[in-house]
């Protein structure tokens, strides 16, 4: 059998996922032969291993390339997780939405998610469920805001209080100046009749982002998906 794989030169010996490519190594059968990495002394085998790393290419403090490929070693990405796992069920939806920059959560159980760029308006875009709401200002280019939370366990005058309070988040976050009220569009995901909403905006982000119900942990640079959803 092994000598039908006599013709194949070279081998996959490794494949590492890196955020933004694939990399591959490729070694020879015949490298068990070379007597560079060949050894009698069990003390010199550190040594044998790390000159073998170096000629692959690979870290030998980091062979698996786990700080370009772990998302906790994002500083604030540990905190958004501890954070997630108090409250319900843990999808891996949700687990995505906290790759964005912009994540907050308020009481009782919201998840708020803000896109303020195209790019990462496209990529939250697939994230929405059926029961999240879709919250955006009536003008271009502005922020767009998923809203996740239990409707179920809200009556009408608290859903409202949330629906108004996350519409002036996004509008804050819009920067819209010399305006009193900014038109808010909010729509659930699982329906196609949009609602309108006049709000006025806080009084500036840094206000916004100290309020005691409202906590953002923010993250010192954008987590990289290793997979897409």
């Amino acid at each position: 059998m092994l000598n039908d794989y006599n013709g194949i030169v070279k081998i996959v010996l490794a494949i590492l996922l890196f955020p933004l490519n694939f990399q591959y190594y490729f070694i020879d059968y015949a490298w068990g032969a070379d007597e560079r990495w060949q050894t009698r002394n069990p003390d010199s085998l550190e040594d044998l291993v790390l000159r073998l790393a170096d000629e692959l290419g690979l870290s030998p403090l980091d062979p698996a390339g786990s700080d370009c490929r772990c998302k906790l070693t994002t500083p604030g990405f540990g905190e958004r997780v501890a954070a997630l796992f108090k409250g319900e069920a843990v999808t891996l939806n949700a687990l995505y939405l906290l790759d964005f920059p912009m994540y907050f959560k308020a009481a009782p159980d919201l998840q708020i998610v803000l896109a303020s760029d195209e790019n990462e308006k496209r990529e939250l875009q697939n994230y929405f469920l059926p029961q999240d709401l879709r919250i955006y200002p009536a003008t271009p280019h502005g922020p767009m805001t998923l809203l996740r939370t239990n409707w179920d366990t809200k009556g009408e005058a608290e859903k409202n209080r949330i629906i108004e309070f996350v519409a002036r988040l996004t509008a804050t976050y819009a920067r819209i100046k010399g305006v009193a009220t900014i038109p808010i569009y909010y729509r659930l995901e699982s329906e196609d009749e949009q609602q309108l909403l006049n709000v006025e905006a806080f009084g500036s982000i840094k206000e916004l982002e100290q309020r005691d119900d409202l906590e953002l942990i923010p993250l010192e640079s954008q987590a990289q998906r290793v997979f897409a959803a």
